[in-house]
């Protein structure tokens, strides 16, 4: 269930509502990731996916000046986990801090097969974990410092971890 309450999601829907008419309309949460004063909601429309972090300022939340979107994951979710491809139109962003210059939000998205039962991200040895919800979101978000290297994985019910790569 999207927490649609959260007043961050309120200000990703009014942020996406400017965006002009090539990435569809309609946009509506798909997921939210709440990470101590920042929040990463997924939009959707019928053609687009963003990923927007944004982070509390002073009570406020700020939202990103520009974004960056994939088109939106349709068809049938596969059965199996491919070894090659975990996601389906996977999205990897990194966005700086708004507090501290030295670190960047990392977040990952994507339509996940329905073996899947959660997506991670590791960084530096920590391990990181988000289970995908029953429509095959996978949505997973870090704070990383300069000089990191994120490495994304799904993790299936049978016990297989495939990395995600871009």
């Amino acid at each position: 269930m999207i927490h649609s309450q959260h007043p961050a999601v309120a200000v990703a829907q009014s942020r996406v509502a400017e965006l002009d008419d090539g990435f569809g309309t309609g946009f509506a949460p798909t997921a939210i990731r709440v990470i101590d004063d920042a929040v990463a909601v997924t939009m959707d429309s019928t053609k687009a996916r963003f990923i927007i972090i944004m982070e509390d300022i002073d009570g406020e939340w700020s939202a990103p000046s520009t974004l960056v979107g994939t088109t939106r994951p349709d068809g049938p979710r596969a059965e199996r986990t491919p070894d090659h491809l975990p996601l389906k139109q996977m999205s990897r962003k990194r966005v700086p801090t708004l507090r501290a210059p030295d670190q960047s939000w990392f977040a990952v998205a994507g339509l996940a097969a329905q073996d899947a039962a959660e997506v991670s991200i590791v960084v530096d040895g920590h391990e990181y974990r988000e289970p995908i919800d029953a429509n095959g979101t996978a949505f997973a978000i870090v704070r990383i410092r300069e000089g990191q290297e994120p490495t994304a994985f799904v993790h299936t019910r049978d016990g297989r971890a495939v990395k995600a790569t871009h």
